[in-house]
């Protein structure tokens, strides 16, 4: 049976002389508006589909594609999609479900085919009649785990300059030809010339945490800490600082809490996720997927979209001190630094336009440097992009943040097709005692 198959996206497919189905009775709260009359297709390939909740778009897409290259193989003319929850024990939401199955449609019809979808959510007279030849039935699972198999990512291919505050431009490799801050320098080393980091067993600060009862929870998973009373006090002192700063910012900032768990069934949940990539911390729950939060971008977001929210009210903020889980490689965790489990205080500032948005990338900017020099430390930055057209027709505005630094940045450009949801993405590095550039 299909139903013992692997998880993932399930379709039996059957070449049919026709298929003829008749909607009898809704049997899902999101059923689609659709007439109680019979619906004959004749010739016809059928694809009787079940989705799990796990599935998405990139997944579905392969599928569509594969089905259409054996219908041109076959010489069908028509596809007709067929929910069928049959073939599956584990099932995705309605809601899920329809999203993904009209995806599929739009990716048919974007593929030069003739589609149609039988309507979801209702319960259905089903005749069809199957052709006799060997190619006529078959069954297929996709899953993301084959779609990588058979589509190995290609490293992204970054190109790398520095930006000087008089605004010239130089190639990493002519490094030792100009007059450059040693911090700097061992931020290119690292990042665009692929220096390798001296190794530590145990850094200094670890000690120190340690002292303060900000240890690892052995009885956690790796990668979580506990705080004892002392190291509570300085957890929730930064807490509060990081808050104050947020207050003095210039503009209105809104304050918020949220969970630390969203569903994968949730479309931009999985979008966003997809583009996170692998160190997604994920949890089942009563069998549905869920990811724990890695930033406050979720439940922000989510927040906001109920909003009624006028151009009279930018910019504006939403901010939260928020419990953010990252599955970090186990070989690369450090107590107070790369953790699994952090306390991320995350801001994010809804702006007007892009002016506006620059405008507050400045303002924000000029704090952040504020803040370290407090500390009699700097920072030596580096700037990504995924778009060298903004940084050539926004120049000035890189040279306002560079007459804050008062020192070179390094450019990292990501290839311009590139599907990163951002245009620009500034990491501070700080260089530890023992020559690591540490973001």
């Amino acid at each position: 049976m299909v139903c013992q198959l692997r998880n993932g996206l399930k379709l039996l497919e059957l070449h049919v002389d026709f298929i003829e189905y008749r909607p009898v009775r809704k049997e899902s709260a999101v059923a689609e508006e659709a007439q109680t009359v019979p619906t004959r297709i004749d010739d016809a390939f059928v694809v009787l589909t079940s989705v799990e909740p796990e599935d998405d778009e990139q997944v579905a897409e392969e599928a569509v594609r594969d089905v259409v290259e054996f219908m041109k193989r076959l010489r069908v003319p028509r596809m007709v999609i067929y929910p069928f929850a049959h073939l599956s024990k584990d099932l995705a939401t309605p809601e899920h479900a329809l999203e993904i199955l009209k995806f599929m449609e739009n990716i048919a019809r974007r593929n030069g085919v003739e589609v149609h979808r039988s309507p979801f959510g209702w319960n259905k007279a089903l005749t069809l009649s199957v052709k006799g030849h060997p190619l006529a039935e078959r069954s297929r699972v996709y899953t993301k785990a084959s779609l990588a198999q058979q589509k190995p990512s290609a490293p992204l291919e970054k190109t790398y300059l520095i930006l000087t505050p008089d605004g010239s431009l130089f190639p990493p490799s002519q490094m030792n030809n100009l007059e450059l801050p040693d911090g700097f320098k061992v931020l290119v080393e690292k990042e665009a010339l692929g220096k390798a980091l001296p190794e530590v067993i145990e850094p200094e600060h670890s000690k120190i945490l340690k002292r303060f009862d900000i240890d690892w929870e052995e009885l956690s998973d790796s990668g979580h800490m506990h705080y004892g009373p002392e190291g509570t006090l300085i957890h929730d002192l930064i807490s509060d600082y990081a808050s104050k700063i947020v207050r003095e910012l210039g503009f209105p900032v809104y304050f918020v809490k949220g969970t630390n768990m969203f569903s994968l069934e949730s479309k931009p949940i999985r979008e966003h996720a997809n583009l996170f990539g692998q160190r997604m911390y994920k949890v089942d729950v009563d069998g549905r997927p869920h990811v724990l939060r890695y930033a406050a971008c979720f439940q922000q977001f989510a927040l906001a979209r109920k909003w009624v929210i006028s151009y009279r009210s930018l910019p504006f903020g939403m901010f939260e001190v928020a419990d953010s889980y990252r599955l970090e490689q186990r070989g690369e965790l450090e107590l107070g630094f790369r953790l699994r489990r952090m306390s991320m205080p995350d801001l994010h500032v809804f702006c007007r336009d892009i002016p506006q948005a620059m405008e507050m990338v400045e303002k924000i900017h000029d704090r952040i440097y504020l803040e370290i020099e407090k500390l009699g430390r700097d920072y030596y930055s580096l700037y990504n992009l995924t778009s060298r057209k903004f940084f050539e027709e926004n120049r000035e505005f890189f040279l306002r943040l560079l007459r804050r630094e008062r020192k070179p940045v390094l450019l990292s450009f990501y290839p311009e097709d590139s599907s990163y949801y951002w245009v620009l993405n500034i990491e501070y590095h700080i260089v530890d005692r023992f020559g690591r550039p540490r973001e």
